[in-house]
């Protein structure tokens, strides 16, 4: 998910990849009653991340599968995540890639202001407080049209 990600946006910031994640698997949830990644999403100040992202991050840097490059523009720091190997092929399947393509257009245009902004109009994000875990169940509240 990350790679496909990564690979279509090539200036992909770390606070956009982490609700383009949670998007891709309330919407597969809501589809097939399973997530895609198995992460659970947690209520952080700027929307629903993957709970302990950073060791996720630091495990696919270690494994040479992304890595984030932090750059400055004026007063704010920015965390680019940057691909170094392509989706592999048969990982993902034609309903996972279908989804996913889904929330990429959905988002595309959107910075990570905007997305961030977005997702806390989200019922689960709104019925959790800072920290707490958001429940799958949520996903039936999302509607992206």
């Amino acid at each position: 998910m990350v790679l496909f990600f990564s690979k279509k946006s090539p200036e992909l910031l770390k606070t956009k990849l982490m609700k383009l994640l949670n998007y891709s698997d309330m919407i597969f949830y809501k589809e097939n009653g399973i997530s895609m990644s198995g992460l659970k999403y947690a209520h952080l100040p700027y929307g629903p991340v993957p709970d302990h992202f950073d060791m996720i991050l630091d495990k696919m840097t270690a494994d040479h599968i992304v890595h984030i490059e932090v750059f400055y523009d004026g007063a704010y720091e920015k965390h680019q995540v940057i691909p170094e190997c392509d989706v592999p092929e048969g990982i993902l399947s034609d309903a996972e890639i279908d989804v996913l393509n889904r929330i990429y257009e959905k988002f595309k245009n959107f910075g990570s202001a905007e997305i961030s902004d977005y997702s806390h109009n989200e019922k689960g994000y709104n019925a959790t407080k800072t920290g707490e875990i958001i429940s799958y169940a949520y996903a039936m509240d999302i509607e992206l049209n």
